[in-house]
């Protein structure tokens, strides 16, 4: 994390649902740690993993491995993460729906400071697109994947047009 700029002083995090697994340890040797969850519908999850390309797997379209592999994580938090002090859930599509909202009740639970800036700009970054995708359409998965191809080849583009290169 410090290639990042983290300091080894403050707070830091990091999102890995894989860490799950490794749970109870990393509460052995970190009892004071604070724990966010963030939980999504499950279904949406494998829908998601289902259809993406990830490093030494590809593109592992079966459904249910996702969904039962979501499902065992999740189970992992709710066995060790519940039941410890410092643990603090929320809904993704609480995330997605009323983003200020739900980013300042974690940000007062973490007890850190949240600007006005920030605030507006996840409610203008952060959108509903990812809330239901076990009901999209193949047309619909093969649209998505488009537009994150296109965003990565025009992304130089975009951002001289903008005067950010």
């Amino acid at each position: 994390y410090i290639q990042w700029g983290y300091d080894g002083m403050g707070p830091w995090g990091f999102k890995d649902p894989r860490s799950c697994i490794l749970l109870p340890l990393y509460l052995q040797i970190f009892p004071e740690a604070i724990l966010l969850t963030i939980r999504r519908n499950v279904y949406d999850i494998a829908a998601s993993l289902a259809h993406r390309f990830k490093p030494g797997v590809g593109i592992l379209a079966d459904v249910d491995h996702w969904r039962a592999l979501a499902v065992s994580y999740l189970d992992r938090v709710d066995q060790f993460g519940t039941q410890h002090k410092n643990y603090f859930e929320i809904n993704y599509e609480d995330l997605c729906t009323a983003p200020g909202d739900t980013l300042t009740r974690v940000y007062e639970y973490l007890q850190l400071p949240l600007t006005a800036e920030a605030v507006s700009y996840a409610t203008q970054i952060v959108t509903t697109a990812s809330i239901g995708t076990r009901d999209w359409s193949e047309r619909r998965w093969k649209w998505e994947a488009t537009k994150r191809r296109w965003k990565r080849a025009f992304a130089p583009l975009y951002d001289t047009v903008r005067g950010k290169a």
